[in-house]
């Protein structure tokens, strides 16, 4: 896989990421506390992958 297309998915993600799982506007403090919002964003976001997947 070239390196655009690479990069292209991987901007495609954080887009979704963004646009659908609210990682945009974060509405809290610490790193810890971001970092847990950031990754429930990506849990859901994996799980509807994987859910279109088996279907």
């Amino acid at each position: 896989m070239s390196r655009d297309r690479e990069r292209s998915n991987v901007e495609r993600v954080l887009g979704r990421l963004k646009d659908e799982f609210g990682a945009r506007n974060l509405r809290v403090r610490g790193h810890q506390k971001v970092t847990c919002h950031l990754m429930f964003g990506m849990l859901a976001l994996t799980l509807g992958q994987l859910m279109r997947l088996a279907l």
